[in-house]
């Protein structure tokens, strides 16, 4: 019925094929993800984020996939809130982690590179995050390789006192923190003094159209220059263009992620990419190592 009311006009919309597959898939989604981690179906993807002045990758982002048997691959956006609703995100997110933990200690990955994760408002209820996140700093040890938390603005409309001290404790530890979608919502600068964050990253949706709307640009400029001030790091996302990347830099971003550079990548390929493009001398070396690489792909694919 509900599927009717979409339907312009007085058609009244039966349970037509499509509609059966689509609760057909919520279902077995919902049904399996919980032991999707010991079916070996879950995997991390990664993108590398590329300091501007440097053109150098000192972190990169993990990001949660699945790839189901028979439904192939499952976005984010249909299992995470199952898994939230659910209470499995709990139990995921320790995975992740961990997951992420064992990469940073890949002999590939150089001293002192940063990884962040996603983490849902969930995962600060659950009451192994702590001790999650101690063991995994612990793991990397010597290594002086970070972990990043990544959280969002409803984060901090959650009960404020509860999540401070949370989340003071887990910077005790050795975490970062990261607010994410910055810019969207109802996120403000004002964030950096309710929790201790230790960056912002800037939403896609204020990159797409900085090259030729100047009310984005002076958007992006202000808070470019406000991070600066308050002494916060700052990730541009979603940088898919030369233009939008040169702009940023002309602007004093210090950090941009984004498909103009890399997208997420496998775990084995993410390693040959920080071989490869990790510790290049200067940013135009690596646009003009990565040009040539897709002059080639393109090239491969044409022969």
């Amino acid at each position: 019925m509900r599927e009717a009311a979409k339907t312009p006009g007085n058609s009244f919309r039966l349970h037509d094929s499509k509609f059966r597959q689509t609760i057909k898939r919520q279902a077995i989604v919902r049904r399996e993800l919980a032991d999707a981690a010991e079916r070996g179906e879950l995997h991390l993807a990664f993108q590398p984020k590329v300091t501007l002045k440097s053109g150098q990758v000192f972190s990169a982002e993990a990001l949660l996939r699945w790839v189901h048997p028979e439904l192939g691959f499952v976005s984010p956006a249909d299992f995470i809130p199952i898994a939230e609703s659910t209470g499995h995100i709990q139990a995921l997110g320790r995975w992740v982690i961990n997951e992420a933990t064992r990469v940073l200690l890949d002999e590939d990955i150089p001293p002192g590179f940063c990884m962040s994760v996603n983490m849902s408002v969930a995962q600060f209820k659950d009451p192994e995050l702590v001790s999650t996140i101690e063991q995994a700093i612990k793991k990397l040890g010597g290594s002086c390789c970070k972990l990043e938390l990544e959280v969002t603005e409803s984060l901090v409309m959650e009960d404020t006192a509860g999540v401070y001290k949370i989340t003071k404790e887990l910077v005790r530890l050795g975490a970062k923190l990261a607010l994410d979608d910055f810019g969207t919502g109802y996120s403000s600068l004002s964030t950096v003094t309710h929790l201790p964050i230790h960056t912002l990253k800037l939403d896609k949706s204020l990159i797409d159209h900085i090259t030729n709307d100047q009310r984005q640009k002076t958007l992006v400029d202000i808070t470019i220059r406000g991070a600066e001030l308050l002494g916060v790091d700052l990730v541009a996302e979603g940088v898919e263009t030369k233009e939008q990347n040169q702009l940023l830099l002309s602007l004093g971003c210090q950090t941009v992620q984004g498909y103009y550079f890399a997208r997420p990548m496998p775990e084995a390929e993410f390693l040959s990419w920080i071989r490869d493009f990790g510790r290049e001398a200067s940013l135009e070396c690596l646009e003009e190592k990565l040009a040539n690489k897709r002059v080639l792909v393109v090239q491969g694919q044409n022969g």
